[in-house]
């Protein structure tokens, strides 16, 4: 089971070109999945059934996973079945007719305009570290890109002439612009920046003291911080500033097309959770 489970990983990475995020995520979810299968002696992928994989979603509820984690070990399970398939390794999905649970929305958290502001002068911008946090800030509400998309850039994704960056989630990518001001905050974070190399492409973005690429949790907490010295009570994560973009930027008189194309949203449902928000309350 483990050598066709390795190349699915070096099939998402030397074809598909996903990320270093979601190629840890599928490659968790999987295992995972291998684990649980070794457990019920099963040892070839041809014997896994539908009724293995309800079992192994008991499991995940008996674990008190919620639901969107489960949609997404399923969603996992569909792309890798479907790479076996594909392989000739087997003939059908054992997930495809798995009925998927039902998610409920969680109420969406948007900051003022004078909060965002407020997050970005607390920010000490003297430092590299500061720079670098405070054009993370900046992308998020200025763009709208995802947490995921804006950890996983790298060199090559920044364009600062044109003053956009390519954003990747999975298989898709889109363009996604900033402002002139962030683009004097980068420009300024790459001469200080110790080792950058604009000629590297394969050389992440926004890097920690270790010179590697920032993950999410060290962001999340620069980002906690921040919000205290800011004097934001209310608890926020990197979405709070993807939500506040989507719910300005209609206040500013931007359409619902044109928003869902700018979230990169494959549904308008999606996008029209913003309309509702302000048609329920004023921010």
């Amino acid at each position: 089971m483990n050598t066709y489970f390795q190349s699915f990983c070096v099939y998402l990475s030397k074809v598909e070109n996903l990320k270093k995020n979601s190629l840890d995520a599928y490659s968790r979810d999987i295992s995972l999945l291998m684990r649980f299968c070794e457990e019920q002696d099963i040892n070839d992928w041809e014997s896994i059934t539908p009724g293995i994989i309800h079992d192994y979603v008991k499991m995940l509820q008996q674990n008190e996973k919620s639901n969107a984690t489960i949609n997404r070990h399923l969603a996992s399970q569909r792309r890798f079945f479907r790479y076996l398939v594909q392989e000739g390794v087997i003939t059908t999905a054992p997930e495809q007719h798995m009925e998927r649970p039902k998610v409920e929305r969680k109420q969406i958290e948007v900051l003022s305009k004078d909060q965002i502001e407020q997050l970005f002068l607390k920010i000490d911008r003297r430092s590299v570290a500061g720079l670098r946090d405070l054009i993370m800030l900046r992308l998020l509400y200025e763009s709208g890109i995802k947490v995921s998309e804006l950890i996983g850039l790298d060199v090559r994704d920044l364009n600062l002439k044109g003053r956009y960056l390519v954003a990747t989630e999975n298989d898709s990518t889109r363009t996604v612009y900033y402002s002139r001001e962030t683009s004097k905050y980068l420009k300024k974070y790459f001469q200080l920046r110790e080792g950058f190399d604009a000629v590297n492409e394969d050389m992440p973005l926004f890097i920690n003291c270790y010179q590697t690429r920032l993950s999410r949790q060290g962001f999340w907490k620069t980002l906690k911080r921040t919000a205290v010295k800011a004097d934001i009570e209310q608890s926020i994560t990197p979405h709070t500033l993807r939500h506040s973009f989507a719910v300005h930027q209609l206040q500013n008189g931007v359409q619902l097309k044109t928003l869902q194309s700018m979230l990169g949203h494959s549904d308008i449902a999606s996008t029209q959770v913003y309309e509702n928000f302000l048609e329920s309350r004023i921010v």
